[in-house]
Formats: structure tokens, C-alpha cells, sequence
């Protein structure tokens, strides 16, 4: 018999009120960005302080909650401030030059801020934008990443960087999204419960190895793999965790290759749907959840935000190496 794991049904979006979600979004409008100033600079500083005063606390302290090893892993957020003015969606994997406004990369910024997180991005990826544009690039439709179009099965963010690297959450927010393309997320502690436990032993060991996605270009497209790893190690917490991609993972030998497919088979069943539709977000656990995309048949824009407890690694490993306050050299990373 299964036992019911107590993340396996997805609760609903919490919403934010209207009225609230009017002012801060004439808030965000009105917000002025030097044009020779770092615009994500200046969210840093600003977007925390302005969602702090119009998202309630209690609304606050229900998400922020998602830092409890003993609570669900995600949450959803609703009726969120949008761009007014949308023209289109990128097709070039980079902020498009005709959005004037910064209301989503706010929203993204200022959530992240008022929850205490620190937003981060890696040089090598999207050129260290801080916010990522996610929709298909043209000439990149079949790669399997953000830009693709081709179902993305499920992974984490950087599972062959050190855990001290890599990101801690993901926030995704919707743009446009008119064919209702759904993000998927699983909670490996819902699919523990249906994995069989030598399945769970196997991926527990240094059987696989992880390669580097292919949206990040190091060393002028070195195509990398890390060493021998586990897919599941335990926290200091004491919270199982996962780091891997399942569509590129490289199993040691059969039995490594059937715990893989077993694992996946899983996650299928217990996966939640989410369709990010505009004014919508999703926060979630890199460590503790995988997310995975329907195949794109329509146009599809999300935008993405990494963010850590702490950057003190990050900036330890970068001090002689980059200036920025958020973005990172991941070669440097990845040589460690």
C-alpha cells in the first residue's frame, strides 16, 4: 500500500487582492531606471522595499514558509502585476528592447527580496542577465532547454555544479502563454514513496554523471560531464534531495540505468501541471523538486529568477573575478 505523501496535490494559487495588486503594479510602471545604471542594480535595491509594503505579510509568511524542511516544497502566487504593454514575445533569448517596463522582472526581484532570498545568475548563461527570458529561440527549437520548443523532461537547475553553487529556488513567472503550455513539478519526496527502495539505494550511490545544460557556453563550448555522482543525497537538514537531469544523465551500467527509468516512470505519475498564465508565479525548491515543460506549440514567454539563502560561496569563489553583485563566472565553478 502507497502511503499518501502530504505535498502529492497541488493547494490553490494564493491571490493576491486586486486592490493590492493595482497599486503595485502602478508602482513598478512609474519606477525610473537610469539609462546608464545596471537596471538590475537598481531592482535590487528598490523592488523589495516597494513589495514589501504592498504584499500583505501573512501572504508572505504563508510562501515564505516554503523554506520548512516539513511543508510543501512550492507555491503558486496569483493575480500579480503584469506589463501593461506586451508586443510580442523574444526570439532571440534576450530581453526584448520594445519592453519599456520592468513589472515582472520586479515582481520577480521584489518576492525574492521580501522573502529573503538573493537573486543570482551565472555569466556563461543568457550573457548573466539576472532575469531570464524563456522562450524559444529561433534556430534552438529542438535543444532541450529553456529555448527549446521539444517537451523538457524533468531536472534540476545546475546539478553539476557543488551544492554551495548552485541555485537554491527557482521563481518562474508568466508573460504570455496563449496555448496554455503547462510547467511541470514533482516533489521527490512523492515519488520516494512509490520508488522501490533498492531503485532508491542505486541512486543514492556514485553511479552517474551529470552534464553541463546546454544553455551555458564555457571554454567556447566545451561540452562538460562531472564525476561520478549520486542522484539523492540528504541534506543538512536531513531532506532528501536530487540534483540531475533525467533526459542527459549518464548511468554506470544497467542497474544504475533502471533505477533512472523507474525514477522517471515515477515522477510522472505524482507531477503536479501548473499553467503559468500571465500574473502568475511559481516558487520552488531546486533541490527538492524537479520541473519538467510540455512540448510549445504556440507562443510561450516565462521569465526566471535563481535565487540562494546566501551568496557568501559565490562571492568567496568570484572575488578576483567578476564585479557584478549577482552574476557569476561558472568556469570558476566549475574548475572546484
Amino acid at each position: 500500500m502507497i502511503n499518501q505523501s502530504p505535498y502529492l496535490h497541488m493547494s490553490a494559487p494564493l491571490n493576491l487582492d486586486t486592490q493590492n495588486q493595482k497599486y503595485w503594479g502602478q508602482a513598478l510602471e512609474s519606477l525610473s531606471i537610469p539609462s546608464n545604471d545596471d537596471p538590475y542594480e537598481v531592482l535590487l535595491t528598490y523592488a523589495p522595499e516597494i513589495a514589501r509594503e504592498f504584499v500583505p505579510a501573512e501572504l508572505l509568511q504563508e510562501v515564505v514558509s516554503i523554506k520548512q524542511p516539513s511543508t510543501r516544497p512550492y507555491r503558486l502566487l496569483n493575480n500579480l502585476p503584469r506589463d501593461s504593454q506586451l508586443m510580442g514575445v523574444p526570439t532571440d533569448g534576450k530581453r526584448p528592447s520594445w519592453k519599456k517596463s520592468w513589472v515582472s522582472e520586479s515582481v520577480l526581484i521584489g518576492i525574492a527580496g521580501a522573502l529573503g532570498l538573493n537573486p543570482l545568475s551565472y555569466l556563461q548563461e543568457k550573457e548573466g542577465a539576472l532575469v531570464h527570458e524563456v522562450a524559444p529561440i529561433s534556430g534552438q527549437q529542438r535543444q532541450l532547454s529553456n529555448c527549446g520548443k521539444v517537451a523538457l523532461g524533468f531536472h534540476t537547475d545546475h546539478a553539476i555544479l557543488h551544492r554551495r553553487y548552485r541555485p537554491e529556488y527557482l521563481m518562474l513567472i508568466g508573460l504570455v502563454n496563449p496555448g496554455n503550455v503547462p510547467t511541470l513539478i514533482a516533489c521527490i519526496d512523492d515519488a520516494l514513496e512509490r520508488l522501490e527502495p533498492h531503485h532508491e539505494k542505486v541512486l543514492q550511490q556514485h553511479r552517474f554523471r551529470v552534464e553541463l545544460p546546454d544553455s551555458v557556453s564555457v571554454w567556447n563550448g566545451k561540452k562538460l560531464l562531472s564525476e561520478w555522482k549520486p542522484m539523492l543525497t540528504t541534506g543538512n537538514n536531513g531532506v532528501v534531495e536530487f540534483s540531475g537531469n533525467l533526459h542527459s544523465v549518464r548511468p554506470m551500467d544497467e542497474e544504475a540505468a533502471n533505477a533512472l527509468s523507474a525514477l522517471v516512470a515515477i515522477l510522472a505519475q505524482v507531477a503536479q501541471e501548473i499553467v503559468l498564465k500571465p500574473g502568475m508565479l511559481v516558487l520552488f525548491d531546486n533541490h527538492r523538486c524537479l520541473h519538467a515543460r510540455r512540448s510549445v506549440y504556440r507562443e510561450r514567454w516565462l521569465q526566471r529568477l535563481f535565487c540562494r539563502h546566501s551568496l557568501t560561496d559565490l562571492r568567496q569563489r568570484n572575488a578576483a573575478l567578476a564585479s557584478s553583485s549577482y552574476a557569476f563566472d561558472m568556469q570558476a565553478l566549475l574548475l572546484e
